[in-house]
């Protein structure tokens, strides 16, 4: 089994989805659709702020890209700048530095409870120019595809006590 990487535009990723040439009914996929608000949201936030998002798994056969791990990821992109879902109400504001004059200025957006066509147009074209990193599989047997869906799949959800460190301040943790 081969791999290799690439970063794709979500201007890109729409534009192949609207071809047909991307796909999400792999037999090793859960369906697309299983995201709530507040998840598709937080996605969309961290594109426009800069946190990372974990690879997109694909194969390509006869062309058409079919993902193993990240439907939901992928999906929820393409969903919202086809003006499909609004941004959840607490979604934090985000900000843009952009150079005007050869100056940098940033600037402060509120995108919470927003669709993609009601954003500010900045704000659309940072997000359409942000991508995700496409990991394509070649080469491969069935056996080769399971088992490293197997192995993507295997982590141990957070105990209690970690996802309280998340949630807690590090005052209350620290008396606790």
């Amino acid at each position: 089994m081969k791999t290799s990487t690439k970063e794709r535009t979500l201007q890109w990723i729409c534009n192949q989805y609207n071809k047909g040439n991307i796909s999400f009914t792999h037999k090793l996929q859960r369906p697309i659709g299983q995201w709530n608000a507040k998840m598709k949201s937080l996605l969309i936030h961290s594109l426009l702020s800069g946190f990372p998002v974990n690879p997109i798994y694909i194969v390509d056969e006869a062309g058409t890209m079919y993902t193993l791990d990240g439907s939901q990821r992928t999906s929820t992109c393409i969903s919202y700048i086809n003006n499909e879902f609004s941004l959840s109400k607490d979604t934090p504001s985000i900000s843009l530095t952009t150079k005007v004059d050869g100056e940098s200025i940033t600037k402060k957006y509120d995108i919470a409870g927003k669709r993609f066509k009601k954003l500010d147009e900045d704000v659309q074209s940072t997000l359409l120019a942000c991508s995700l990193e496409f990991c394509t599989l070649s080469d491969y047997t069935d056996s080769e595809v399971k088992e490293m869906f197997k192995r993507q799949n295997v982590g141990k959800p957070l105990s209690g006590k970690l996802l309280r460190v998340i949630y807690e301040s590090d005052s209350f943790s620290d008396t606790v």
